[in-house]
């Protein structure tokens, strides 16, 4: 017998009623504790978190257990909760904060050469033997560590040291689940994270003989922080020395108390670990800056001297357009066939096949690679390609799939004119190989600029190092392992243009061969002081001469960054100073960046912080916090 109508609205309503309500989804959130303040009861405090979750319930299922539990340079753990039980957890004695989940996404074989790093007579490189104690902790997409042909298990140098993979926090938001192509495990389907970690310490030139440890943290959909702050937990536990991390940031800046991943690269700077970042890829524009912490080494991208001119010949010679390729077939000055050309806005199927497309990058998040696999899947011979804002000047060469010119704003505005007033457009186009006398170094035009959105008297970014068109080590298409997958396209085609961190990254596991003493503080002061900071330097973009927002203190030096004379360290006593006098932090916050109770840290003896002094005299003025302290009993 079927519900009569006014029976079926009721049965309906009640379904819908069971259905949560936004203030009833669980979220993941992030939970920061003083361990000091766990009660005796307890013997762990994992069966304190446990109370904590049990008894901020306040529906017939309680919250699940931990996702993560941090126990190294933070005390706490995440969990899914809805903001009433997050509202819960937060009134727990002893709670310092609870944080919302997010989501972030990742942001060579000239460069050592470039940075004066290969040289038998360079004292940097001289401390290869010396770097073998440094551990560089890479945090992106995971590692291929295959390479080359007849690869086994004979050819491991050691070099990898740990590989590590976080990804709890991924699959409890119910995030886009992996593809065949992905791994849940530390091996890297992208391409990234393997790019980065041969930079920073991959081969002949910035940290050969440098180890390297690898937390992959990043999926499909992005990087979530609740992966990224136990990576960095872990890491802190391994003994690394170095954190490159070529990851946006998540900061609300200047309330750097209210984001977990602020927190922990904290208290890892605390505890003797250099972190160094990418400044990001939102230039020419400026106050675009990520990872913009006062304790983070924020690395800017820098052009070298090595171009790839390539030419487009439209027509029957009626204009010459100069641009740039990385991946033409053809040899050094030989010409292609002629190429009927159309514009991807307008073209047919039918006429793309076998033509050569010209296609403008409107947005700045449009796949480019993506772009140019699509049009070889409908039979596109070549691509003529304009960056937009991302690369106004049309330096940038990429790794495409088919062959492909990269070309300028006014060379792309040449050629549109050129297809809108011809009947038959055509082009050649062809490679002039490699030159190495271009000016350099230059402010890459994608470069995260200045000034600090945050807090104005920090300048970011901090150092500009070589970050367009590096390439990475080994082979240009790995070898297939004696057991296992095949490296995917995305691993054998990134041959990225943000990369100036890793090879800081690099250069600061040398640092650490010369100087064990040294704290994060003094290395960054090192590295800062001794930059280039010429007037020869230009911002790509504009042509004209760079400024401090553009380049930071200018571009690194290695050998000079050895010897700086004088460093500053940055201690704790500095930045409680600038949370307090300058960020006006009250002393709850100031409890949540160094870990409660009024302690810089948790747990680990503060590696480094204070072991170096400079020549010559300094004097820290007593803050209040110091003074605080002081008068505790």
């Amino acid at each position: 017998m079927p519900f009569p109508p006014r029976a079926a609205a009721v049965f309906l309503l009640l379904l819908a009623s069971l259905r949560l309500s936004p203030a009833e989804e669980r979220i993941t959130f992030i939970v920061l504790v003083d361990p000091s303040s766990k009660p005796s009861l307890f013997p762990a405090h994992l069966s304190w978190y446990s109370s904590i979750l049990s008894s901020s319930s306040s529906s017939s299922s309680p919250p699940s257990l931990h996702i993560h539990v941090y126990s190294t340079i933070l005390h706490g753990f995440s969990a899914r909760l809805t903001p009433a039980e997050a509202r819960g957890v937060r009134a727990s004695a002893g709670v310092l904060a609870v944080r919302p989940d997010a989501l972030l996404r990742p942001l060579t074989t000239r460069s050592p050469t470039f940075l004066g790093l290969d040289s038998p007579w360079s004292s940097i490189s001289q401390l290869s033997d010396l770097a073998s104690d440094s551990v560089v902790g890479v945090i992106d997409t995971g590692i291929w560590p295959e390479n080359g042909p007849g690869f086994n298990r004979s050819s491991c140098s050691g070099k990898l040291v740990g590989a590590r993979s976080f990804y709890a926090g991924y699959l409890a938001a119910s995030l886009p689940a992996l593809s065949s192509g992905d791994f849940l495990s530390a091996r890297d389907a992208d391409g990234h994270g393997t790019h980065v970690a041969s930079i920073a310490a991959g081969g002949p030139g910035d940290g050969p003989k440098a180890r390297i440890a690898v937390y992959k943290v990043c999926w499909p959909a992005g990087c979530l922080v609740s992966d990224i702050v136990a990576a960095i937990d872990r890491a802190v536990a391994d003994g690394v020395d170095i954190l490159s991390m070529s990851l946006g940031s998540s900061s609300p800046v200047p309330a750097y108390h209210l984001d977990a991943l602020s927190v922990a690269t904290f208290r890892a700077t605390m505890a003797g670990v250099l972190v160094v970042s990418s400044a990001g890829n939102g230039g020419p524009r400026p106050r675009s800056i990520s990872n913009a912490p006062p304790w983070v080494l924020t690395v800017g991208a820098g052009t070298m001297d090595r171009s790839f001119p390539a030419v487009v010949v439209l027509g029957e010679g009626e204009r010459r357009v100069e641009g740039t390729s990385i991946t033409f077939p053809y040899p050094r000055r030989r010409r292609s066939q002629r190429l009927r050309l159309f514009s991807a806005a307008t073209a047919t199927p039918r006429e793309v096949e076998g033509s050569a497309v010209f296609f403008r990058a409107a947005a700045r998040n449009t796949s480019r690679l993506g772009t140019g696999a699509a049009f070889r899947r409908a039979g596109a011979a070549a691509m003529v390609i304009a960056h937009g804002d991302v690369d106004p000047a049309g330096m940038i060469a990429e790794p495409h799939v088919i062959p492909t010119v990269a070309v300028g704003e006014s060379q792309a505005r040449s050629i549109e004119r050129y297809i809108a007033s011809s009947r038959d457009p055509t082009a050649v186009i062809f490679s002039e190989g490699t030159d190495l006398g271009r000016p350099a170094p230059a402010v890459a035009s994608f470069s995260s600029r200045g000034p600090n959105a945050a807090v104005a008297r920090v300048l970011k970014p901090d150092l500009l190092a070589p970050g367009s068109t590096c390439w990475p080590r080994g082979p240009a298409r790995p070898a297939r392992p004696v057991s296992g997958p095949t490296p995917p396209d995305r691993v054998q085609r990134n041959v990225g243009y943000l990369h100036g961190l890793p090879h800081v990254s690099g250069v600061a596991a040398l640092m650490k061969a010369a100087h064990p003493s040294w704290a994060p503080g003094e290395m960054k002061s090192a590295l800062m002081t001794t930059a280039s900071a010429a007037a020869a330097i230009q911002d790509e973009s504009t042509r004209r001469a760079a400024g401090p927002f553009d380049m930071g203190a200018g571009h690194v030096r290695p050998e000079a960054a050895l010897d700086p004379g004088l460093v500053y360290p940055a201690e704790l006593e500095d930045y409680v100073d600038l949370f307090v006098c300058e960020l006006n932090y009250t002393e709850e916050e100031v409890r949540v960046m160094t870990g409660g109770g009024g302690r810089p840290r948790s747990a680990l003896p503060l590696r480094g912080v204070g072991g170096g002094r400079p020549t010559g005299e300094r004097t820290t003025r007593a803050s209040w916090w110091r003074k605080r302290r002081r008068r505790r009993p």
